[in-house]
């Protein structure tokens, strides 16, 4: 019985300090979030990253692809992203190629990879293997 209290002190003892903590980052939290403005970088609680162009009460309307405008509830925005990794993410808007239609082909018939529609040798003829094992296993049957 003397031991199981300062055990107990000790184990409270934890569980405070940890609650502490928690509410102290829960807080900073907070704070980010209630301190959003505009042309901030975000990312959400899912990873995206995103720039907010507008505020509401309880939402922010975030710029996830030029043009590309999404609702989201404050409390999905995980942190602002520091401009730096937002000037990445504009990286790949400089990489699409406006002119390339959806499957990769321009309009005088030839493709990202430099081959042509006309190129025959570009086009796999005939049916694709397959190449799994058969299952050989027994079926496990109820008799």
């Amino acid at each position: 019985m003397a031991l199981l209290i300062p055990l107990l002190v000790v184990f409270v003892g934890l569980m405070y300090l940890a609650s502490r903590r928690q509410k102290k980052e829960a807080n900073a939290v907070k704070a980010m979030q209630d301190s959003l403005q505009v042309d901030d970088a975000v990312m959400t609680t899912s990873g995206l990253h995103g720039t907010v162009v507008g505020l509401g009460e309880d939402t922010i309307e975030m710029e996830i692809a030029p043009g590309i405008i999404t609702t989201w509830n404050r409390l999905a925005i995980r942190q602002q992203v520091s401009t730096a990794d937002a000037e990445d993410t504009d990286d790949l808007e400089d990489s699409y190629d406006a002119d390339a239609y959806e499957d990769g082909s321009y309009e005088d018939g030839s493709y990202e990879d430099g081959s042509h529609e006309d190129d025959s040798s570009a086009i796999y003829e005939g049916d694709p293997v397959d190449d799994r094992p058969e299952n050989t296993s027994p079926r496990l049957t109820k008799d």
